[in-house]
């Protein structure tokens, strides 16, 4: 086979020691056991992604505690101070805990070093599930898998700020002589145009684990611009170093039109979409087959999906690239916590500030991002980080990017922002005037953020650009019912209404794309929770829509209030993507799911021909004492101003390793829900197995989707409500009418759960975990969030004809 970078003249240069340590560097004291070999199938690496049979023979002393892990021979790094890139349990493999041989199956990167394979022996548990690597325990080691380090890999593409540009973006081991070489016509390229090169080094990222064990060198990122582009018309590229002769193989992307009210556009957004390996959604797995830690995080990832790795995004980059080739957009829009280059909540094995996930990340959406200009905005698992200008600092210390600060984001996607402090931009496209803002840092009303969103929304040419398209990380309006500290999600939006919701309506803003909160949600066109419905003449919505669009690939957010406020229109929780069609006149959104691919809303804005905003008009509104005609639910009555950490409200909460919680709702909800199930799971394989290939994702009250294996997580619910055949009990055969009983039989505890925290945030004198019942007439009864689970079962009572009031009542 020929590596697609091997082109005519290329100088040949395969890595496998020159710049690379060796495998005493890595595992120091590594002492070979006689007889003990690790294998792969593979010398060399020939493609950056290909798939590598990894075997083994000859242990002596297998144990259902070991493990294979993948590793490079990158300079000052060992295996006690770098986490692995991926690993699997060897038991995984039939038989191998006894028989001392076997094999298993890795998708491997080219990350610019000799890749090896290690393996390690019983290997140490430092707290449940979580995983000790260490040199002593490494028994036998694969010989290095050759690759090109310069080969070009993680090729993106993003606009500048100035018309007619775009900036293409790649990564190598070694500086060399970056060019892009591009045209019109396939092969046939003008003078090589000079590319610039970044990165960033272990000393300048802000903590820990990113300058520690999540970190080895992410070589040379170039970055060089072709300029004097013409409108709607397709180019050529290709990328990568003069000297050696080693390029990409070739790209294109078409140009969008310029803007003028007379163009149409495409374009497709998410956020919060994450990446994952193409060879197995369980590259990365805590523990061992059949052990408790294996048992509670097959279940947990079934609830809150793999923390590790997104699995669910690697379907959306299916659809997206199908989207390219049928609706031809020219511009996609990624709105934050990109990559989730993250430490899950388990152990070291997968730590924040990660170089190996941000390489995997743009090797999975190479084929997308080298077709499609990608514009981004950070999320918190990009930028936040005590002391270096997010803006919860020092009332609140958040440590989301895990030492990153932004560092490796700013230089791995380049934004046309005014320098690396400042991370908002706008941009134009065709018809549409975009502004992306940053979230983490502040944005108060007089702070530069602000400042230079209400200038540029003044200074905007709406005969050029009708449209107004505004980005943020975490929403301006949402029903997530996190609620508590000033980096929550309703302290958030509300801190956001306050900055910019007047702004926004004054000025005619069309409307907004946020993350954070994983759903897909739609408002009704709404000032101060009101909605305003419609222009009678023109259909032209009266205030700003908003849309969340955070269900691009990580775990659902499922302790969102589904007693959906009246201001939402639509509120679906399932994984997917937005595509837009833009002229003059008409602004057309279709969210679609990326499991199945089926339209989960579609809506159309209207504006008027030869628009133009009418601000004396929108002023007077606003003066003339208007006040929403609005009801809040019940589980939006939340403090705004107490900023109480989660572990003061909830000082008995139980976490399944012992430790400080520190965790979200649904992650307590999940562990007090586990501990009474933990012992059927562990003994019913055929039931964990049906956990851990069923996919839970369900519509709120606008909408219940059903998606293949739904069904198999209820059945295996109805197993742990201890009723195994209640379902039959009560003549339910059909999947889908299971699925929704028990999603429903569910809602109530989320929402008695919620009740219970606010009451406690309300009444400090209440006890969160014993709340009285100011319904019955003795006031002693109690409701115990810590004993509903146990006694769902009790308070089912005809499955047909649930109640959701059977379980909750009133609080105070």
């Amino acid at each position: 086979m020929v590596a697609p970078w091997l082109t005519a003249g290329t100088v040949v240069i395969l890595l496998c020691g020159a710049s690379a340590q060796t495998i005493t560097q890595l595992v120091p004291g590594f002492q070979a056991t006689p007889g003990f070999t690790v294998s792969t199938d593979i010398t060399t690496l020939t493609t950056s992604g290909q798939f590598v049979t990894v075997s083994w023979t000859g242990n002596p002393s297998p144990t259902n505690n070991d493990a294979i892990a993948a590793y490079v021979l990158a300079p000052n790094v060992t295996v006690d101070g770098l986490s692995p890139f991926k690993f699997q349990w060897i038991n995984r493999s039939p038989g191998a805990e006894s028989s001392g041989s076997g094999s298993l199956k890795f998708q491997v990167f080219n990350q610019r070093y000799p890749t090896v394979f290690l393996y390690f022996s019983n290997i140490t548990s430092v707290g449940f599930g979580n995983v000790a690597w260490s040199s002593s325990r490494v028994k036998a080691v694969s010989p290095p898998i050759a690759i090109n380090p310069n080969e070009p890999t993680q090729g993106h593409l993003t606009f500048t700020s100035t018309q007619g540009e775009v900036s293409v973006q790649w990564t190598t081991r070694d500086v060399g002589t970056p060019v892009v070489k591009f045209g019109t016509s396939s092969g046939q390229y003008g003078a090589p145009v000079p590319a610039k090169t970044g990165g960033y080094t272990r000393d300048i990222m802000c903590g820990q684990p990113a300058s520690t064990y999540g970190y080895f060198d992410p070589g040379s990122l170039h970055y060089g611009t072709i300029a004097g582009l013409a409108p709607n018309t397709k180019y050529y590229y290709t990328y990568g170093d003069a000297v050696l002769g080693l390029f990409a193989p070739e790209s294109s992307f078409v140009t969008p039109p310029l803007p003028d009210s007379s163009a149409a556009v495409h374009f497709l957004a998410w956020a919060d979409a994450g990446q994952a390996n193409a060879a197995d959604y369980d590259d990365i797995d805590t523990s061992p087959d059949g052990t408790e830690a294996h048992t509670y995080w097959t279940a947990y990832d079934t609830w809150e999906q793999e923390q590790a790795t997104q699995p669910s995004s690697l379907k959306l980059v299916q659809r997206l690239l199908d989207e390219v080739k049928t609706f031809k957009p020219t511009l996609a829009i990624n709105n934050g916590d990109i990559s989730y280059a993250r430490f899950g909540t388990r152990s070291n094995y997968n730590p924040k500030g990660s170089v190996s996930q941000w390489d995997v990340y743009f090797e999975q959406y190479k084929s997308l991002y080298t077709q499609l200009p990608v514009m981004s905005l950070p999320g918190n698992h990009e930028r936040d980080w005590p002391n270096t200008g997010d803006r919860f600092y020092p009332l609140q210390s958040r440590s989301d990017s895990g030492g990153e600060c932004g560092i490796p984001y700013q230089q791995r996607l380049r934004m046309p922002t005014k320098n690396s402090t400042n991370e908002w931009y706008s941009f134009d496209h065709g018809p549409i005037h975009f502004i992306q803002t940053s979230t983490e840092q502040p944005f108060g009303a007089g702070s530069p953020q602000w400042q230079f969103v209400v200038a540029d929304l003044m200074a905007v040419d709406r005969s050029k650009t009708p449209w107004v398209v505004v980005g943020f990380h975490r929403p301006i309006y949402t029903t997530s019912l996190e609620g508590v500290t000033l980096a929550s999600d309703l302290q958030v939006a509300n801190d956001l209404r306050d900055a910019y919701e007047q702004i926004f309506f004054q000025y005619e803003g069309d409307l907004t794309l946020s993350g954070h909160v994983h759903l897909y949600a739609r408002t009704c066109p709404v000032l101060r929770k009101g909605c305003l419905g419609f222009n009678k003449t023109t259909g032209a919505p009266n205030a700003p829509i908003h849309l969340s669009i955070g269900n691009g690939g990580y775990a659902m957010s499922w302790f969102v209030n589904h007693d959906t406020p009246d201001y939402f229109d639509a509120h679906i929780l399932e994984h997917g993507y937005i595509r837009a069609e833009v002229d003059a006149t008409s602004l057309h959104i279709t969210a679609l799911a990326s499991e199945t691919g089926k339209v989960m809303d579609d809506f159309t804005i209207k504006k008027a021909a030869g628009f133009k905003p009418d601000l004396n008009a929108r002023n007077q509104f606003l003066y003339s004492g208007y006040q929403p005609n609005y009801k809040p639910t019940f589980l939006e009555a939340r403090p705004t101003t107490a900023f109480l950490p989660f572990s003061e409200l909830y000082p008995n909460a139980f976490c399944i390793d012992g430790t400080d919680p520190g965790l979200s709702p649904d992650t307590v909800f999940f562990n007090l829900f586990f501990k009474n199930l933990a012992a059927d799971l562990k003994k019913d394989k055929a039931l964990l197995a049906s956990i851990a290939n069923a996919s839970l994702v369900v519509g709120g009250p606008n909408q219940e989707d059903n998606v293949p294996n739904l069904s198999e997580i209820f059945d295996a619910y109805a197993k742990i409500l201890r009723r195994p055949s209640f379902l039959k009990e009560n003549g339910i055969t059909d999947p889908t009418v299971a699925a929704k009983f028990i999603y429903k039989a569910f809602l109530p505890l989320f929402q008695q759960f919620d009740k219970n925290r606010i009451a406690a945030a309300l009444n400090p004198s209440l006890d969160p975990n014993v709340l009285k019942d100011p319904t019955t007439s003795t006031a002693t009864e109690t409701l115990d969030p810590y004993r509903i689970v146990g006694n769902i079962a009790s308070n089912i009572k005809n499955p047909l004809v649930f109640n959701q009031e059977d379980t909750t009542t009133s609080t105070p």
